[in-house]
């Protein structure tokens, strides 16, 4: 049995503009799971590969299956670089960036394989007569590596999902435009510095928040305040940003400014980040 040559093209277009009004519009995280890991473990890669070799006598499947899986977490991570630089790395300009990625690979692919005759377009093959034995050993240990990559894959996937479950809290600091770079690491003497600390609730429920402030020879001011703590509330998935003004009065290498993010009532530190500056004479 086989599909007929297009419908491979026609069903990652499909999933992949199921998957926004699933992301948009439903609540639950099972659609979002169902829709998203082929969405980012094997649509941009198989896009890719579709529109680089159209024919089908370029690739076999399981070498399009493979690449394409190779090449979707290679694509995933290269766009969430770029979102690091031109605007940030959140849900919705992943999506957007990924789907127009996908759509426009696809569309190139299905122009190419117009070029092709009918016995050299590709579509994905499916066979009920899988023959272990009369397999190479180049494909042997080529499908035993997808099946591992699958299945870590889904480990992966139900780990997060279990993980998001139970909740978490999020804290991170942003250097300048708002960026995960760009941070202050070479400063004088009395040289104001500053970044922004972001808190963001994703425990499930409304949480209160303790953030204390620790550095030697140092004066820390929150949104223009000098202040050594910061007391908060947010409820589920709230975000709080605090813009941080920072003075060093003596020198040295490796001056750390750390925030550790106490839970109400918890004498132990839930979260800590901290960042390290050189500070010269």
């Amino acid at each position: 049995m086989k599909n007929r040559p297009g419908i491979d093209l026609v069903l990652v277009i499909v999933i992949t503009l199921l998957l926004i009004p699933a992301v948009v519009f439903l609540p639950s995280n099972i659609p979002r799971i169902i829709l998203g890991l082929p969405f980012i473990l094997f649509f941009p890669g198989y896009s890719l590969v579709s529109a680089l070799f159209p024919a089908r006598t370029r690739l076999s499947t399981l070498e399009r299956v493979g690449y394409s899986l190779a090449l979707s977490i290679s694509i995933v991570a290269l766009t969430g670089l770029l979102l690091n630089y031109v605007w940030s790395i959140t849900l919705y300009p992943m999506l957007g960036l990924l789907t127009f990625l996908i759509l426009a690979l696809c569309a190139t692919a299905w122009y190419r394989r117009r070029e092709l005759s009918e016995d050299e377009k590709t579509y994905l093959r499916i066979r009920f007569n899988f023959a272990w034995t009369r397999m190479a050993a180049v494909d042997k240990i080529l499908a035993v590596c997808l099946v591992l990559a699958v299945l870590g894959a889904a480990g992966a996937s139900v780990f997060t999902y279990q993980k998001n479950q139970q909740g978490f809290t999020e804290l991170y600091l942003l250097g300048a435009q708002g960026k995960a770079a760009d941070y202050p690491r070479d400063l004088l003497v009395g040289q104001k510095a500053g970044f922004t600390l972001v808190v963001v609730n994703q425990e499930r429920h409304s949480q209160d928040y303790l953030i204390k402030t620790l550095a030697e020879d140092c004066r820390v001011w929150v949104n223009g305040v000098e202040q050594p703590e910061i007391s908060l509330s947010l409820e589920h998935q709230a975000q709080q940003s605090y813009d941080i003004t920072f003075v060093f009065n003596r020198s040295g290498e490796g001056k750390k400014l750390e925030f550790d993010l106490y839970q109400a009532d918890q004498p132990e530190v839930y979260l800590r980040t901290y960042l390290k500056v050189s500070v010269q004479e």
